[in-house]
């Protein structure tokens, strides 16, 4: 899978979890039990919605794919596996 697909499935993931979000604002309705979930739930996603939107910086930025340690290249296996990596198996691995 080339980066441009991987942007087009990060782009959609966005507008997805955006949408999401609208819904959780729309649900919030006083109920503690429940916005405890909801609150859950928002903060989980606002969690991923950051890690789309810097993905899609650095496909962006040419720099999506690279090894933020030692600017090697992650390989694709685990890019497709962690489409949020930023870090190659060995830089991952090490202490």
């Amino acid at each position: 899978m080339k980066h441009q697909e991987i942007y087009q499935l990060l782009k959609y993931r966005r507008q997805e979890l955006c949408s999401r979000l609208q819904s959780i604002k729309n649900d919030f309705s006083g109920g503690e039990d429940l916005d405890d979930v909801l609150y859950h739930i928002a903060h989980e996603t606002k969690v991923e919605l950051a890690s789309v939107k810097s993905a899609l910086e650095d496909i962006e930025q040419n720099q999506y794919g690279t090894c933020q340690n030692c600017g090697q290249a992650i390989d694709e296996t685990s890019l497709l596996n962690d489409p949020f990596r930023k870090l190659c198996v060995d830089c991952a691995n090490s202490p």
